[in-house]
Formats: structure tokens, C-alpha cells, sequence
């Protein structure tokens, strides 16, 4: 009825002119790295037996927090610097344990001055009791400090090829567990992000019918108001140009598409990743809001709803990723 109309549908939304992959499956050999992971070793050989445990949870940037023996913290630099070339973020915990075995390294002091301090006190409370006062020998080493048991300062230097190579091997386990778990991650967003994009898909194909319903409400709407008084025709055609302008989502479906192609990309790259993918999230999230504010379509409205669903089951995952 408003043939007038017809030009600014043309200049509606449109799809995306960037391409949405329509497999994410392929991305390269390389794969996420979770941040979640268990490694340990134990080793005895010569005078020593070396045990660690590796441990690792979510954390935003690299935490290392080492443990050692009582003598041994000398090492603690060249621990640090190790677990570092195998982990770059997460929160780890070191716990490292040296025992030095079959070199009588323990040894049980008597403190000569205080037990002599004991038996002359004892002898004042049998006088001022009245008592005779017997010292005996199983006694005397009961009471507390005569006896003390000493360990002798462990040799840092001599224990570091062992504690070396058992740490290796641990750090070698956590990594392998953190590879297995980022793989299993992998998959479920891989998957959530496919859905994602069948979502921005569709939402591209129901866009540009957005301003046509639009027109046809609002024509209706005049009809039933004016009947067969005289339309301006011109006003209807600006009104129409105004709402297809404010309702425009196709630079937010193009930067969206842009985003998950890069997010796809990003999964390949090897490479400590999290914060990266933890970004392009944002701003996924970002256009989706936008989407969601200029658009006034049910069906679309209903598409975003469950896009931001899976957009923060991706995150959930994501904060996951090394």
C-alpha cells in the first residue's frame, strides 16, 4: 500500500558479510590447557629419598607457593624457575619433602647445665619439705629439655640433581593431566560455541524481516486510525527509515561472527590462551546485549536469551583454561 516504504527495507539489516564457520571441530593439533591438575614422584637413591606432590587450581595469574624442608630453601629459586617452564598460570602448590637416610644425621643432645639446675632444685624442695631426696636417672631424663634430638643441616647442593629429576617427572604428570581436562574442555566449548553460532545465524536471517513486520504493524496501525482520511505518505516512509536505522544489528552480528572465528582460531594457537578467550567472550557478550536493546523481534529476543545462556557456560569453562 506504501510503495514508499520499500526503501529503507532495503537498507535494513542484511546478514553478515563475514563468513560463520560451520565447523569448529578442526583447529589444529594443539589444544586447550586446563588449569586443574595433580602431579607426583618419589625417588630414593644414595643418602637421600626426595617425594613432591603437585597440585594446581584456577587462578588469574601465575602463583607458585613452595614448600621445603628445614635447610633447604636455597633451592627454592631454582624450583620456582622449573615448575615455571612447565606452568604459566594457575595456582600451584609445591610440597617437596628430603630425607636424609642411613647417614646418622640425627643426634640426641643432654643439656649438662640444666639438668644440673634440676638436681639441685629438687635437693632445695626435699630440705624444704623435709624429705630425702633421691635422684633417679630415668627420672631426671623425663623432665623436659635434658634431652633434645638435633638433625643435622642438609646439603642443598648435593640433593639438587635428585630433587631435579623427581620434580621433572611430577611436573610432567601435572601437565599431562592439564592437557587431558583442557581437551574435555575443548569439546564442550567447541560444541557450545557451534550452537552459539547457529544461534547469530539465525537471528541474521530473521533480522532484515524485522523493519518489513514493522511496516506492516505501523500500516495497519494508520489504517485503523485514519480510515479513509489522506496519508502522508512521506511521514510513513520516515518513520519506517528511522526504525530500520535504530534497529540496524548487522555490524553487530559481523563483529559477532568476527569473534568467534578469532575464538576458534585462539583454541589452535597452543599457547596460554585463557585470558584471550576470557575476552572475546566479553565481547561477545557485548554484542549480544546490543543485539538485544535495538532489537524488537520475539523470535530474536528468544534467540539472545539462549545465546547469553551459552555464553556463560562458555565463560564458566573458560575461566578453566590456562
Amino acid at each position: 500500500m506504501y510503495p514508499c516504504a520499500s526503501n529503507p527495507v532495503a537498507r535494513g539489516p542484511q546478514r553478515p558479510r563475514a563468513s560463520i564457520p560451520r565447523s569448529f571441530r578442526n583447529v589444529g593439533e594443539n589444544v586447550l590447557v586446563s588449569m586443574t591438575g595433580f602431579g607426583s614422584g618419589i625417588v630414593q637413591e644414595g643418602e637421600y629419598s626426595v617425594k613432591v606432590e603437585i597440585r594446581s587450581v584456577n587462578h588469574r595469574y601465575a602463583d607458585l607457593s613452595i614448600r621445603l624442608p628445614k635447610g633447604y630453601h636455597a633451592i627454592e629459586d631454582r624450583v620456582r624457575r622449573l615448575v615455571g617452564a612447565h606452568v604459566s598460570r594457575g595456582r600451584v602448590e609445591i610440597f617437596l619433602e628430603i630425607k636424609e637416610i642411613g647417614t646418622g644425621n640425627r643426634t640426641v643432645k643432654l643439656d649438662r647445665a640444666l639438668l644440673h639446675g634440676y638436681v639441685q632444685a629438687l635437693h632445695e624442695a626435699g630440705t624444704e619439705l623435709g624429705v630425702n631426696f633421691v635422684p633417679h636417672v630415668d627420672m631426671l631424663m623425663s623432665l623436659p629439655d635434658v634431652l633434645s634430638v638435633e638433625e643435622r643441616e642438609g646439603d642443598p647442593e648435593s640433593v639438587w640433581p635428585l630433587v631435579q629429576s623427581v620434580l621433572t617427572a611430577a611436573l610432567e604428570g601435572l601437565v599431562a593431566m592439564r592437557q587431558a581436562e583442557g581437551r574435555r574442555l575443548q569439546d564442550d566449548i567447541i560444541g557450545r560455541i557451534e550452537r552459539l553460532s547457529d544461534m547469530i545465524e539465525e537471528i541474521a536471517s530473521l533480522a532484515p524481516t524485522g523493519v518489513v513486520r514493522y511496516r506492516e504493524r505501523l500500516s495497519a496501525n494508520v489504517e485503523r486510525l485514519l480510515g479513509s482520511a489522506p496519508v502522508d505518505e512521506q511521514r510513513i516512509a520516515q518513520e519506517i527509515a528511522i526504525y530500520a536505522d535504530k534497529s540496524d544489528i548487522s555490524e553487530e552480528l559481523s563483529r559477532a561472527s568476527s569473534h568467534l572465528e578469532q575464538f576458534v582460531q585462539t583454541c589452535g594457537e597452543g599457547e596460554s590462551v585463557g585470558r584471550k578467550l576470557d575476552f572475546l567472550i566479553q565481547e561477545l557478550n557485548r554484542e549480544v546485549n546490543t543485539i538485544a536493546s535495538k532489537s524488537q523481534d520475539t523470535r530474536v529476543a528468544s534467540l539472545v536469551v539462549e545465546a547469553k545462556s551459552e555464553l556463560e557456560k562458555i565463560r564458566e569453562q573458560v575461566q578453566n583454561v590456562e
